[in-house]
C-alpha cells in the first residue's frame, strides 16, 4: 500500500499545529465583488434521485444540485463563487444572492411544483 502525501520538512512541528491562514486582503474582497452579477437566473428542476438541480442562466457552465429546497439557496451561492474563483476565505466576505421572502417561505424543505421548471431571479444580499 502506497501514500501520496505531501509533508513540509523544513517546518517544525510547532509551526505545523499553529499555522495561520493569509490575512483577509480588503483589495481582494473588492475585485471579488465586482466579478459578481447584480442578479442571477436560477431554473430549479426535479433531479431523478429526489432532489432539485439548479442551473444559473448567466453563469455559464453553473448547474448545482440539492437535496431541499432550503439546501438550493446555500448550493446556488456555492456554485456561483466556485464557478466565478472565489476562494473559500473570501466568500463570507463577497456578496451573496436569495430569491424573494416570498419564495424562501414557499421554498421551506421542498419546492412547490409551480415553481419548477421555471426561471426566477435571485438578487443580492450585501455582505
Amino acid at each position: 500500500m502506497s501514500c501520496l502525501c505531501s509533508i513540509n520538512i523544513n517546518m517544525s512541528f510547532t509551526d505545523f499545529l499553529f499555522r495561520t491562514k493569509e490575512p483577509i486582503r480588503p483589495e481582494l474582497i473588492v475585485a471579488f465583488n465586482s466579478k459578481i452579477p447584480d442578479s442571477i437566473d436560477v431554473r430549479i428542476q426535479s433531479s431523478k434521485d429526489g432532489g432539485y438541480v439548479a442551473e444559473i442562466g448567466n453563469i455559464d457552465n453553473c448547474i448545482t444540485q440539492a437535496n431541499s429546497g432550503k439546501e438550493i439557496i446555500e448550493m446556488v451561492n456555492d456554485a456561483m463563487h466556485t464557478s466565478l474563483g472565489i476562494p473559500e476565505d473570501y466568500r463570507k466576505f463577497v456578496t451573496h444572492y436569495q430569491p424573494s421572502q416570498e419564495l424562501v417561505e414557499k421554498f421551506g424543505m421542498t419546492i412547490p411544483n409551480e415553481y419548477l421548471d421555471r426561471n426566477f431571479v435571485m438578487e443580492k444580499i450585501v455582505a
